[in-house]
């Protein structure tokens, strides 16, 4: 069984090879972050670790929700800096 050499992901044999290593998308290859989307099929591609995919709906479903929930302002702004004193 052929593995992504950086996110440890499943692989067919005929996988991105760079430098006899296999990787699964452009992302792992240059070093990460995965850009690969698996929501949809997990069966064939199950993650070889604790983290799940998530969707882009769900990432903006989530921050959306975070928005709601706190009600405040996204950017607070600093304290004018104190007169020099000399």
């Amino acid at each position: 069984m052929t593995t992504c050499d950086s996110c440890g992901i499943r692989l067919d044999p005929e996988c991105l090879r760079i430098e006899d290593k296999p990787y699964c998308c452009a992302g792992c290859a240059a070093g990460g972050p995965c850009n690969c989307t698996y929501e949809h099929d997990l069966g064939r591609y199950p993650p070889l670790h604790y983290a799940r995919p998530v969707s882009f709906a769900d990432l903006l479903d989530r921050y959306e929700r975070g928005i709601q929930r706190t009600a405040q302002a996204a950017v607070v702004t600093p304290p004018p800096a104190p007169e020099d004193v000399f």
